[in-house]
């Protein structure tokens, strides 16, 4: 019951109301009978014990399995991240390495008397065109371009990896990781209300990874100019949006799509407790919204 509710969404606060109406109504329904308003009170206490024993356990094993479906999505999750990573590396970091390697090798023999032609490597590596020599100066400026390039690839892989503590100030954190942005020239405005000694360890780092996620996404795929970061917490709640003034996208198609980060983002919140919405529309911008009710995550013993 707990796997197959978490698989629809439905959170296991539904199944706790939807235990207190059961117990309601089947108390109500047995006194309506004549016979049962003549039992002792002892019976009637047993009655609701084993009444309540025998709704308890079930709930309890629908949101051990609930507990545990989540937690089997956060690791595909976090294998996903893992590949894409990789992919990363190879695809954004590799290549202009291995390119840039090949200019300096080049310009080598070039300095070492050998005649080497343009053709001698790729159009794309000496960005000059084929079948001239190329100057040893513009392949040292070739290989220089693609290494800071490749540079910068590698600051947007590993940005993700800062996390090697718990986070002990969320504000601090997330200025930490839009700062390894400044190579994309847009403009991050955060803010940050209440205190945040009322927030648990976990849900810090959770929050954190979370909206590490949703700014990451509207830095690659919306291409907007402004990006909004806001949290807002109170003793028993903590509020966080990340909106920004982007290309927006189909929220229908991007929820199937396992490159988005929505699905991770979403499972994280919903191990706190909580609730993710998204605001999109193509040509819109977007917005995500994440709500946590922080005295259900010290209950659940995550902070």
């Amino acid at each position: 019951m707990g796997t197959r509710r978490a698989a629809d969404g439905l959170h296991p606060n539904e199944s706790l109301r939807a235990a207190a109406v059961l117990f309601e109504v089947v108390f109500c329904t047995l006194f309506e009978q004549p016979s049962a308003r003549e039992l002792p009170p002892s019976s009637v206490a047993s009655l609701a014990l084993a009444l309540d024993a025998s709704i308890s356990s079930r709930i309890q094993d629908a949101a051990a399995a609930y507990a545990g479906f989540l937690l089997d999505r956060i690791g595909e999750a976090h294998a996903d991240e893992r590949r894409r990573i990789a992919r990363d590396i190879h695809d954004r970091v590799a290549q202009n390495v291995v390119v840039a390697e090949r200019n300096l090798s080049l310009f080598i023999d070039a300095v070492s008397g050998g005649a080497v032609r343009a053709d001698a490597v790729s159009g794309d590596a000496v960005r000059a065109g084929s079948g001239r020599t190329v100057d040893p100066v513009e392949r040292v400026a070739v290989a220089r371009s693609l290494l800071t390039e490749a540079l910068d690839n590698i600051r947007d892989v590993t940005s993700d990896l800062r996390l090697r503590r718990p986070v002990e100030s969320l504000e601090a954190a997330v200025q930490t990781y839009v700062a390894s942005l400044a190579a994309w020239a847009i403009q991050f405005e955060l803010v940050v209300n209440g205190e945040e000694g009322w927030l648990p360890i976990e849900a810090r780092d959770q929050l954190f990874l979370v909206i590490c996620e949703a700014i990451r996404n509207a830095v690659t795929h919306a291409s907007p100019t402004t990006v909004l970061v806001r949290v807002d917490i109170a003793p028993h709640e903590v509020r966080a949006s990340v909106e920004d003034d982007g290309v927006g996208f189909d929220t229908g198609t991007a929820r199937d799509h396992k490159g988005t980060g929505l699905v991770s983002m979403r499972e994280r919140v919903e191990l706190l407790g909580g609730d993710l919405t998204i605001d999109a529309a193509a040509g819109g911008g977007a917005r995500i919204d994440v709500l946590v009710p922080l005295r259900a995550t010290r209950r659940a013993g995550l902070g």
